[in-house]
């Protein structure tokens, strides 16, 4: 099987392959979030768990070094846990994105996981503004428990989405407490949806404006240059190569379909996630996609009709071989402290 660094010099050649692969393994939720389009597509038949299996031997032997678990929310499915072992004992990294309300039956996955991620919105109000009651506790429940793991090297993460009150200094610290707290980093994601059955309800309760990004990203590098700089795992960087989001923000160099793919559900193998209402938007227009390896090899680098993705983060990082270096090849996992 390719190692990590084989396949970071795949990449240094330019060879197209499946680094990382991100399974959204159901729509289905435990919670209605606001900003979440996914939750207005409809469910079909979820591939099974031998079919789940096979898609993950597949991509192992192809090059795959990175699998993650996300949704919808990946631990309602009753076979996670299976699905889990199977990705560790096929030599990948497993990253598990979640809510966090389900993990105190799930705590198993704890043992496979090498990243874990959490959702964390600001304070108590902010996230349940989003999320509805009680998920804040929950969320937290899941970090302390997380917290207490003794699994030596697991890497702990929240996830907070920028909206218009989420990226107010008042609630980034908020934030950072609670990192300290838990001994976890925060990665930060502006708030975006393409579905426009739900965009311009978005825009309007939840954008921030310019003026509140562009004081973010100064006290991103304020922190990142602190001794806090440990607490956080997003590059300043970024955020000033997206440029005047959300007005006018940069178009970063896409990468979906060369180094990454997403799976939905049902086993079709797209170019990122932006795609997943394709029998709504996308078929009708001409473009269809296959299942598995071979849907892969079949992908092309998108005409992406959007100016800012959910995946920006990403293709920054493969447009950066430095941070490809350091996150797969020098860096050393950091010991659950």
């Amino acid at each position: 099987m390719i190692t990590k660094a084989k396949a970071v010099f795949k990449y240094f050649l330019k060879i197209k392959f499946p680094m990382k692969v991100a399974h959204y393994i159901t729509y289905r939720c435990n919670l209605k979030c606001d900003m979440c389009g996914r939750r207005a597509i409809e469910s079909e038949q979820e591939i099974s768990t031998e079919q789940a299996i096979q898609l993950q031997k597949d991509f192992r032997k192809k090059g795959t070094i990175i699998w993650s678990f996300s949704g919808g929310e990946c631990l309602v499915r009753k076979d996670i846990i299976d699905l889990s072992a199977s990705v560790k004992n096929l030599g990948m990294d497993l990253i598990v994105v979640t809510n966090g309300i389900l993990l105190p039956k799930k705590q198993e996955i704890l043992e496979y996981a090498d990243v874990i991620n959490v959702s964390i919105d600001g304070n108590q109000e902010s996230h349940e503004k989003l999320r509805g009651p009680n998920s804040y506790t929950k969320a937290l429940e899941a970090l302390e428990i997380i917290k207490n793991s003794k699994k030596k090297r697991l890497k702990k993460v929240i996830n907070a989405i920028l909206n218009n009150e989420t990226i107010n200094k008042e609630y980034l610290e908020h934030m950072l407490t609670v990192a300290k707290e838990y001994n976890c980093q925060l990665g930060f994601n502006p708030i975006i949806v393409h579905r426009s059955d739900l965009t311009d309800n978005i825009e309007k309760t939840y954008m921030p404006t310019y003026e509140q990004f562009r004081a973010f990203g100064k006290w991103l590098e304020e922190k990142k240059s602190s001794k806090d700089a440990v607490y956080f795992m997003d590059s300043p960087e970024f955020f000033k190569a997206i440029g005047q989001y959300p007005s006018k923000p940069n178009r970063i160099k896409c990468y979906a379909g060369m180094y990454q793919c997403s799976i939905d559900p049902f086993g079709k193998t797209l170019p990122c996630s932006d795609f997943f209402d394709y029998e709504n938007s996308y078929e009708e227009k001409g473009l269809k996609w296959g299942c598995g390896t071979e849907g892969f090899d079949n992908l092309k680098v998108p005409n992406c009709p959007y100016p800012f993705c959910c995946t920006a983060k990403k293709n920054f990082f493969y447009d950066n071989p430095s941070l490809i270096l350091k996150e797969y090849v020098l860096r050393k996992t950091p010991k659950n402290n």
